[in-house]
């Protein structure tokens, strides 16, 4: 069911395949034919959300118009608007043939002016208008591409380490490339940096995003950081050691035929426990717990599981 609320605000709210779209195009051409100006169209604003939405809509309208302004080429289930607009316009069926006919010329002559468009394209248009007012460049381009407007966003930043004015930025980058170095990873500091912020702009982490924007950051905190992790990590150390020792004593063939498969091998595992940080989950009982080989699951390994 379709309810509205009075004018002149008018709410259309209906559950899908009700009609919504239906009562959309009507309204909209109801104002055009209200409108004793034959470009109407380009004074009247209707927003969407998604260009498919906006296509739609401009399709569903043309055609409404069409079937109105010509309705001896259409079949009688097709004109579906023309009883509607006869009862509340009180006009006889030849003059709305004849409006129609007169505002689809129009709309088809100035299409760029029949504005049925996204959100983002409404403001796109508002920018440009008022370019001068703002102070931007008239033929500005958008960039939809979130990765690469970041990319220049870096490589800005990044062009500013060493240079006057920048010294804090060139202390932090250099303690961040020396960590790097000290953990036996690539002393360019670009990719670490672009992970990080790839992440960042992720939906599902607008929360850490907000809370990171709330704290503090310097050299001291940086350095009290560095300390917590190192805490962190000497435990895993440990582990690491231990898993170790206990690989040597096993065989090769042995072991893979015990825990064999995709997620884990031999290889990887033993390089695993020289740099335990960068085997993203090898500590994990999970992992362990659920390593397939063809259509069946291996029992985890105790001794190995106790290790984790």
């Amino acid at each position: 069911m379709i309810e509205k609320a009075l004018k002149p605000l008018q709410v259309v709210s209906a559950s899908a395949g009700s009609g919504k779209t239906y009562n959309l195009v009507y309204q909209y051409i109801l104002l055009l034919f209200n409108s004793p100006q034959k470009d109407a169209f380009s004074k009247i604003v209707a927003m969407t959300f998604t260009n498919k939405a906006a296509l739609e809509m401009k399709t569903r309208v043309i055609g409404a118009l069409e079937v109105l302004a010509f309705p001896e080429n259409f079949a009688p289930s097709d004109r579906k608007y023309e009883a509607p607009l006869q009862a509340e316009l009180k006009l006889s069926k030849e003059v709305i043939h004849a409006r129609a006919k007169v505002i689809l010329k129009s709309i088809l002559h100035r299409y760029e002016d029949f504005m049925l468009l996204t959100i983002d394209k409404f403001n796109l248009k508002l920018l440009r208008s008022f370019s001068r007012d703002l102070d931007i460049a008239g033929d500005f381009e958008v960039v939809i591409d979130a990765k690469l407007l970041l990319q220049k966003v870096l490589d800005q930043i990044l062009s500013e380490i060493g240079t006057k004015d920048h010294d804090t930025l060139t202390k932090l980058a250099l303690s961040f490339a020396e960590s790097q170095v000290s953990e036996d990873n690539s002393w360019n500091i670009q990719s670490s940096i672009k992970n990080v912020i790839y992440g960042l702009i992720k939906e599902k982490n607008v929360d850490l995003v907000q809370l990171l924007r709330e704290k503090e950051y310097g050299f001291l905190r940086y350095a009290q950081l560095k300390n917590e992790i190192e805490q962190l990590k000497k435990p895993i150390l440990e582990i690491a050691k231990e898993l170790d020792e206990y690989l040597k004593n096993q065989s090769k063939d042995d072991f893979t035929q015990r825990i064999s498969g995709k997620s884990v091998s031999w290889n990887g595992l033993k390089n695993a426990v020289k740099k335990p940080f960068l085997l993203r989950g090898a500590f994990s009982s999970a992992v362990i717990n659920h390593v397939n080989t063809g259509n069946k699951t291996i029992q985890p390994i105790p001794e190995l599981c106790s290790l984790v």
